[in-house]
C-alpha cells in the first residue's frame, strides 16, 4: 500500500475548495464589479451566527502556521460549531492544521471529523475513507484500516486498487481466503472496465493462493496471469509452480515439460538436461535427442562438457536404434483387442515427431478401450497442436475432464496464444 502522506494530501485539496467557495469565511469582500463569475453548482454553506468568527479565527491562525495561536483559537471554534457545515469546516481547517505539522494521528483524527460532522458531500467520501484507512493501516491498526476499505470498495465497488488494498488488510489480518477472492474481484473489475490490471496483482494473488495450498484459485488465477502476461518467463514460474501445487504422475509430469518446451519456458542448461534425463529413463529416445539438439543450437548446452557429450551420444544411437521397430509394432496395435499397444505405439510416434501417426494410433486406442482417455485425448491435443491443427487440438484438449483437464485447459491456453 501507498504512504497515506499524499493520499491525505489529496483529500486536503477540499480546504482550498472550501474557503474560494465560501464568502462567510472570506476575510474581504471584493467590489461586485470586480468579483469571477459565480458557479450555479458551487456547494452552498451554512454557518451558524456563533460559529462563523471564530471559524475565521482559526482559519487565520492555521495559515499564520502559528502553532500557539491555533490551540488558542480551537477551543472556541469547537464550542461555537453547532450545525455540520460548522463542523465540517472546523475538520478541515484540523486537518490543514495536521498536515502543516505532518501529525499523522492528527491528519486522521480531522479526516474521521469530516466524515463524523455529517456535512461531507457523497462525492467526497471514497477520498476520505482512502486517507483514513492508508493512516491506520500505516500505524498498524489492520481493523480500523479494514473498516474504511470496507466502507470505500461499498462506495466504489470497481475500484480495483480499493479492492486490493483490503485484501492485503485481509491477508495481514490471516483471512488468506478472503484477500485471494479480494484481489480475483479486483483484477476483474479491472478488467470489466476496459483496462489491464497490474501484474503485481496477478502475482500477489498466485502467490497467496499457492502458499495458502489453494489449489484450485492459484491454477485459476495463473492461467488469468498468462492471458494478460504471456511472457515466457511468466509460463516458466506457473508450469514450475504447478507442479508444487498438484502432485504429478509421469506421464503428466512428462506433458508438462513438453509444455515448457512449447512455451519456450524451458529455460537453462539444468532444465534442458533435467528433461533429456526424464527422457531418456523413459526410453523416449528421439524425443531425448531434439531436446539436446536444440538445446546445443540454442547454446545452452556445451556439447563438449563431458556430462552432456555423453548424453547426446546416448541418446543419438539409442533413438537410431529404436525408430525402426517402432513400425514393426504396428500390426500387434491393430490386431490387439485392447489399445494398451496402440497406445504405445503412439507415443512412440509422438517422441519421433511423427505427430500424424501418433494421433492415428491414439484414437486407435481410444476406440479399442481399456486405456486412460483423459491421457489419451491430452496426447491428441498436443500432437494436433504440434502438427498445426488448432481446431482439433482445441476439441481434444476440450474432452479432457478430471486431474487432467487442467494441464489440458494450460495446452489450450498456449493454442489460443499461438499465431
Amino acid at each position: 500500500m501507498k504512504s497515506i502522506s499524499t493520499l491525505a494530501l489529496a483529500v486536503s485539496l477540499v480546504v482550498s475548495g472550501v474557503l474560494a467557495a465560501s464568502p462567510a469565511i472570506a476575510q474581504k469582500k471584493k467590489a461586485a464589479a470586480a468579483a469571477p463569475a459565480v458557479d450555479p453548482n458551487a456547494r452552498k454553506y451554512v454557518f451558524s451566527k456563533a460559529a462563523r468568527p471564530t471559524l475565521d479565527a482559526l482559519n487565520k491562525a492555521v495559515d499564520s502556521k502559528d502553532a500557539a495561536a491555533v490551540a488558542a483559537a480551537l477551543g472556541p471554534a469547537q464550542a461555537a460549531a453547532s450545525t455540520p457545515d460548522d463542523r465540517y469546516m472546523l475538520a478541515q481547517f484540523q486537518l490543514r492544521h495536521a498536515l502543516n505539522t505532518q501529525n499523522l494521528a492528527g491528519q486522521r483524527a480531522a479526516l474521521e471529523a469530516i466524515v463524523a460532522s455529517g456535512g461531507a458531500r457523497p462525492e467526497e467520501l471514497p477520498r476520505i475513507y482512502r486517507g483514513i484507512g492508508d493512516l491506520a493501516y500505516n500505524a498498524k491498526d489492520y481493523a480500523g484500516a479494514g473498516a474504511m476499505f470496507e466502507k470505500l470498495v461499498q462506495l466504489s465497488p470497481n475500484d480495483g486498487d480499493a479492492i486490493v488494498n483490503l485484501a492485503e488488510l485481509r491477508n495481514r489480518q490471516g483471512r488468506k481466503a478472503e484477500g485471494i477472492q479480494l484481489l480475483d474481484r479486483a483484477i476483474a473489475a479491472k478488467v470489466a472496465a476496459g483496462q489491464k490490471p497490474d501484474e503485481s496483482w496477478y502475482k500477489r494473488a498466485v502467490g497467496l493462493s499457492t502458499d495458502a495450498k489453494m489449489a484450485p484459485q492459484a491454477i485459476k488465477l495463473s492461467r488469468d496471469w498468462l492471458v494478460a502476461y504471456p511472457t515466457d518467463q511468466n509460463w516458466r514460474d506457473v508450469l514450475a509452480n504447478y507442479r508444487f501445487l498438484v502432485p504429478l504422475d509421469d506421464d503428466a509430469e512428462l506433458d508438462r515439460f513438453r509444455l515448457m518446451r512449447a512455451t519456450g519456458s524451458l529455460q537453462g542448461e539444468r532444465a534442458y538436461k533435467s528433461f533429456a534425463e526424464f527422457l531418456l529413463f523413459r526410453s523416449f529416445y528421439g524425443e531425448a535427442k531434439s531436446v539436446l539438439d536444440e538445446g546445443v543450437a540454442k547454446r545452452i548446452i556445451d556439447r563438449n562438457k563431458p556430462e552432456y557429450s555423453k548424453l547426446i551420444s546416448t541418446a543419438a544411437s539409442k533413438a537410431a536404434a529404436d525408430r525402426p521397430t517402432v513400425s514393426s509394432t504396428e500390426p500387434k496395435a491393430n490386431s490387439s483387442a485392447t489399445g494398451s499397444i496402440a497406445l504405445r505405439v503412439a507415443n512412440a510416434y509422438y517422441n519421433y515427431g511423427d505427430y500424424a501417426k501418433a494421433v492415428a494410433f491414439y484414437r486407435t486406442a481410444l476406440t479399442k478401450g481399456g486405456v486412460d482417455a483423459n491421457l489419451v485425448n491430452t496426447r491428441i491435443g498436443m500432437a494436433l497442436a504440434m502438427s498445426g491443427d488448432k481446431a482439433g487440438a482445441s476439441a481434444a484438449f476440450g474432452a479432457v475432464t478430471g486431474a487432467r483437464q487442467d494441464l489440458a485447459r494450460y495446452w489450450l491456453l498456449w493454442l489460443s496464444q499461438r499465431a
